[in-house]
């Protein structure tokens, strides 16, 4: 990022809030420039967004020539480990973010009886199934009504993870680690604008009914 956007607009521009982006339109596109539209239109949420980019950005960077990288997003790769290894660095970052989770939900190669203990205190449902035999308590816990609800609700991350494919991860044509992690980046940022566009052009078609029904 090198300044901020100016909202002062050149003579004969159309101003971006009057741009007609269509809401039916079933193109991938659309969305992402629904977001970015309500984004840089909205006040508030257009100052949040860029008081949290200058207060964020790295020392080695200027007005005139921006910032290298991508380390305003939150993500993270994993560098030869294994799931078992960060189901407790994970719980323990969105633990430290979010405070007492509701619910916590893994897939079963993040067991571990350590993991378990570490994170059963901490969230009050957590969602990780054990690997191999059950002793009968861990049967009774596995069979309860929240336990199986959530389990069937975990099929969302892999949605999620389905969504993130189709927002560029499913390939990276970059080489080396760092190109990778900024493809990521890239991807979670592209795959969050995708999800708010279609809210708001869900809401926009709701609008359009209400006002055509009026």
């Amino acid at each position: 990022m090198r300044k901020r956007f100016e909202l002062q607009y050149e003579l004969g521009a159309t101003p971006i809030e009057k741009v007609k982006i269509p809401s039916r339109s079933r193109d991938e596109l659309p969305p992402v420039l629904r977001a970015l539209q309500h984004i840089y239109t909205t006040d508030e949420l257009n100052k949040a967004v860029f008081d949290l980019l200058e207060s964020r950005i790295i020392g080695d960077a200027n007005n005139r020539m921006g910032r290298p990288g991508m380390k305003l997003l939150d993500s993270y790769v994993m560098e030869r480990e294994c799931d078992v290894d960060v189901a407790v660095p994970l719980g323990d970052r969105l633990i430290d973010h979010w405070g007492r989770l509701s619910s916590l939900s893994f897939d079963r190669g993040f067991w571990s009886p350590e993991n378990y203990r570490h994170l059963c205190y901490q969230v009050e449902e957590l969602i990780m199934p054990k690997k191999g035999g059950k002793t009968k308590t861990e049967q009774e816990r596995e069979s309860r009504e929240a336990f199986i609800r959530l389990r069937c609700e975990h099929a969302g991350v892999e949605s999620d993870i389905n969504a993130l494919e189709h927002h560029g991860l499913n390939r990276c044509p970059d080489s080396g680690l760092t190109n990778f992690r900024r493809y990521v980046a890239l991807g979670i940022l592209a795959s969050n604008l995708h999800r708010l566009g279609n809210l708001l052009l869900a809401w926009d078609r709701k609008t359009a009914t209400h006002r055509a029904a009026a």
